[in-house]
């Protein structure tokens, strides 16, 4: 996700929506999250 400026998400039901990240790297970390 960090080498793009967008996000594109596709529900179940066949609609999808794009979504900018501009401002992403204040809120998400800079390590992935581990399970």
């Amino acid at each position: 996700m960090r080498a793009r400026d967008i996000v594109t998400v596709r529900y179940a039901d066949g609609r999808f929506e794009v979504l900018s990240l501009d401002g992403a790297q204040a809120t998400l970390p800079k390590q992935p999250c581990a399970a």
